[in-house]
């Protein structure tokens, strides 16, 4: 594998020694249209799967800290219980606007916080599977 510095520095760029040329026929054309149409594809299925897995990573962590909110409390639940999940509901939303779902707060940062909190509770080192736990870099 080439080292970044020998890498091409644009994407899909092919470069030339000088006086070197290349011939476009509409075969070659057609081959080249088709593969750079392929390799958007590939992008974005892998931008698609990265954002899925983002996305649940916020999931658990809002679970972890806000437990029980996933699902509203049923019909027959009592006033209290509804104040106190509506209370539980305003922090979680804050907690999400301010931290979870900031731009400042990357990927990595959210994959070490999730590490961190899955190291620290025993309860989510059980459920988690050992490969999950060190893909994100925990024990």
């Amino acid at each position: 594998m080439k080292s970044k510095d020998e890498m091409s520095p644009m994407d899909s760029w092919i470069s030339f020694s000088p006086g070197r040329a290349i011939n476009l026929n509409a075969e070659l054309q057609d081959k080249w249209i088709q593969k750079a149409r392929e390799f958007r594809k590939m992008r974005g299925d892998i931008l698609t799967a990265s954002f899925e897995i983002e996305n649940l990573i916020d999931q658990i962590l809002s679970e972890i800290f806000f437990p029980r909110l996933s699902a509203s409390p049923g019909e027959n639940a009592d006033e209290a219980t509804l104040a106190a999940y509506m209370r539980s509901s305003v922090l979680k939303n804050i907690f999400d606007g301010v931290f979870l779902r900031t731009s400042g707060n990357t990927f990595g940062r959210k994959a070490s916080l999730f590490r961190d909190v899955s190291n620290r509770c025993r309860h989510y080192q059980v459920c988690l599977p050992t490969r999950l736990r060190l893909t994100c870099g925990g024990a």
